[in-house]
């Protein structure tokens, strides 16, 4: 068995310790279960497709890809 640690945000691992307290089992076995569950439905997942709602804003008033005129554009 490996060891490593992570760096949780602090709402994450205070949901994985209230799930960890109702299913009785440790932190770690929780940590787990969880992960072995997500990686073995990741290859399960269906391409779903998106419905993309568009509006008409007209012509850019920048252009994209001239990355500082982008930026003096958007600090105004």
């Amino acid at each position: 068995m490996k060891r490593t640690t992570l760096a949780l945000e602090d709402d994450l691992f205070m949901k994985l310790k209230k799930h960890s307290l109702e299913e009785g089992k440790t932190l770690k076995d929780t940590i787990n279960t969880l992960l072995r569950s997500s990686l073995s439905q990741s290859g399960k997942r269906r391409n779903r497709r998106l419905n993309w709602k568009t509006y008409k804003c007209g012509k850019p008033k920048v252009v994209l890809h001239n990355r500082e005129a982008l930026f003096s554009k958007m600090e105004g």
